[in-house]
Order: C-alpha cells, then sequence, then structure tokens
C-alpha cells in the first residue's frame, strides 16, 4: 500500500472521528457546549493536569480555554487550583457535581457508541480492536 492509498483510507478515519461529536442531551438542566464537555470528558480521563494541558487537547487558545474553565467553574463542575509547589500553575480538577455531570455524559456516549458497535460481528470487532491499538502506537510515537 503507497501513502496515497494510506491518506486516503485515513479520511475515513476522520469521518469515524468526526461521529464522536455527538450530539449529547442536557442532563439535569446542565447546558453545556461541546468545547465544555470535551474538558470534562479529558478530566474524567487524566485529572489534575495544567490549564494549558487541557486546552492543547481540546484544541482552544489559551485565553478562550480559561474563559470556558471560568465557566464551568461558575456552574461548579470544576475547581482551579495551584500546584502547591508552583504558584505560576494552575491546574483544574472535576468537582462532586462535576463528576455526576460527566459520568452521566460519559453513560450517555457509551450507550451511543454500543449500538453502533453491536452492529459488528465478532471478528470485525477484534480487527476494530487491533485497528485500535495500532493507531494508538502511531499517535505515541
Amino acid at each position: 500500500m503507497n501513502v496515497n492509498n494510506i491518506v486516503e483510507k485515513l479520511e475515513g478515519i476522520a469521518e469515524l472521528v468526526r461521529f464522536f461529536n455527538f450530539d449529547f442531551d442536557v442532563i439535569d438542566n446542565c447546558e453545556l457546549t461541546k468545547n465544555e464537555i470535551k474538558t470534562l470528558m479529558q478530566l474524567k480521563f487524566k485529572s489534575g493536569q495544567s490549564l494549558s494541558y487541557y486546552s492543547n487537547k481540546i484544541g482552544l487558545k489559551k485565553g478562550s480555554f480559561t474563559s470556558l474553565t471560568d465557566k464551568l467553574e461558575e456552574k461548579e463542575l470544576i475547581k482551579k487550583s495551584y500546584i502547591e509547589h508552583d504558584k505560576r500553575k494552575k491546574v483544574i480538577i472535576r468537582t462532586d457535581r462535576g463528576i455526576e455531570i460527566t459520568d452521566k455524559f460519559y453513560n450517555s456516549f457509551v450507550n451511543h457508541l454500543s449500538i453502533k458497535i453491536s452492529k459488528l460481528s465478532d471478528t470485525d470487532l477484534v480487527l476494530m480492536e487491533s485497528a485500535i491499538n495500532i493507531l494508538s502506537k502511531i499517535n505515541l510515537t
């Protein structure tokens, strides 16, 4: 397979990745933007990192991300604090309410994905997991 074929196939993967931007339902009268949900999800998977870490993960500039985290803090979903040994850096963690809301969004997404994946055969599921493992290795290098 040549590089051009790989690039064409990557477009199909890009479509799959766009699928992950599915519309979350409003949960507990808590209306959140997609970027707020993405931030909470990033916190679920790796908590206690710096604001710059999450802004890179979400794809927002520092000023926009600071504004986003201010809104999440006003909604009492996250808490910002300084790193103990470095007062220049702030980290963010989810509050109890933030954990509860995030888990509801996460479970909603897992249910949605389960319905999609249930249409695959066992063989295709194994192939999908293998492909994800390979792509994860490429991403790490």
